[in-house]
């Protein structure tokens, strides 16, 4: 695998995982209006942008490969007290700063609502829940998702950071698993641990059931790590199939997203993230128009602002709701959804914004704080089979940015 092939595809993918989400929440709002105003249009991207929120777990997925490329045999193979420190501490470098921006901006905005319109806060604005915000720890006691941050989206930054905490032991097991089986063996016991997950969606017909979000963050997390390990291996076979097995992926997730709407079940909608697995191991090796396409200046640069646009479209669409709602924007019902998709926008070039100037910058400043710590995990040489996914995504991120926006 080369680097490049591997950088590219999955940095743009989470621009797609990003706006999906945002569009999630625009539909779900504005969902009504599409559909008198525009039938179809609704017909057409109703059915992908009403489960939207399965950016989410693309995310989880994604965060779980990209970290095993990158850590499962520094970590896994032989375990340490500093490596697992400088592992944790650049992980706070790279998510804290833009994540602990987003909460107090949007505790601001709450405040101001509440202040000017009288909205009152889905989370309280008092001292301990800003401390659970700071310590990334408000959902792990949550049974339900959207009223544990002042930045409705942190909800999973907070569990991703469980997730990277229980990431070195989940290396240790999995490196050892490796050691044991093959590739073919990785890749089907990363569909297994799916399994909870898909039955308990079947079940209760939803996702939101109450701790559900723990079981899809620990599936989907593992089922990453099991797939990065499997991708260790030379996959000739599915190389050669990559061109066309990703634009298929999609197409047939597309498809399945189809029929849940048309057969009346949206419920069956969420058992699409059956296939997220087979899409990032397609994009991960061989090449194809999919590949190019997510791999396109644009979409790698979007892929590093997607973290940014992920934390901020919600405070900036709920900022617009209210102003609309109490007639500080005169819009009629029907031409809100534009005015959102304008929002929508804005979220955008903010986002890009703080990537620039805030995230990038302050990543580099936290990791240069902690040079003992980060040294702890530098020092440990990594074998030239593995391929540095999250780090090499971050430089090529940097730089398609530079040559674009210089």
């Amino acid at each position: 695998m080369a680097r490049s092939a591997v950088i590219a595809p999955l940095t743009g993918l989470r621009l797609v995982a990003a706006v999906w989400v945002v569009l999630f929440h625009i539909y779900l709002f504005n969902g009504d209006d599409l559909s008198a105003a525009h039938p179809r249009v609704d017909a057409v991207v109703g059915p992908i942008v009403s489960q939207g929120d399965l950016g989410v777990d693309l995310f989880f997925l994604l965060s779980g490969f990209v970290l095993a490329c990158n850590y499962l045999e520094r970590l896994g193979a032989a375990p340490t007290v500093p490596a697992v420190a400088g592992f944790l501490w650049l992980r706070i470098a790279r998510i804290w700063p833009l994540y602990m921006l987003a909460i107090v901006g949007g505790g601001l905005l709450l405040s101001l609502r509440l202040h000017v319109w009288g909205t009152p806060p889905n989370v309280p604005l008092t001292r301990s829940h800003l401390l659970e915000q700071a310590l990334m720890v408000q959902q792990w006691g949550a049974a339900q998702v959207p009223d544990t941050s002042w930045t409705g989206p942190a909800w999973s930054i907070s569990a991703e950071w469980l997730a990277y905490l229980c990431f070195p032991a989940l290396a240790v097991v999995v490196w050892r698993v490796r050691r044991h089986v093959g590739p073919s063996v990785l890749v089907a016991l990363g569909g297994v641990v799916l399994l909870p997950t898909l039955v308990w969606t079947a079940a209760a017909q939803t996702q939101a059931a109450p701790y559900m979000w723990l079981v899809r963050l620990g599936t989907e997390f593992t089922c990453g790590v099991l797939l990065a390990a499997a991708a260790r291996h030379d996959l000739p076979r599915l190389t050669r199939a990559a061109g066309w097995l990703a634009p298929a992926t999609v197409a047939l997730g597309a498809g399945w997203l189809y029929l849940a709407e048309v057969t009346g079940r949206p419920w069956l909608g969420p058992l699409v993230l059956a296939l997220f697995p087979l899409l990032v191991l397609a994009l991960a090796h061989g090449d194809g128009r999919v590949h190019r396409w997510l791999g396109s200046r644009p979409m790698v640069l979007g892929g590093g602002v997607s973290f940014a646009l992920y934390l901020v479209h919600v405070p900036l669409l709920k900022l617009f709701r209210d102003a609309v709602d109490h007639g500080a924007i005169p819009l009629s019902p029907h031409l809100r959804m534009y005015g959102e998709l304008g929002v929508a926008v804005a979220s955008l070039l903010l986002a890009w914004a703080l990537f620039r100037h805030v995230e990038e910058p302050s990543r580099h400043r936290l990791r240069t704080l902690g040079p003992a710590v980060a040294a702890a995990v530098g020092r440990v040489r990594t074998p030239p089979r593995i391929v540095p996914v999250q780090v090499g995504l971050e430089h090529a991120v940097e730089q398609q940015a530079r040559r674009v926006l210089v």
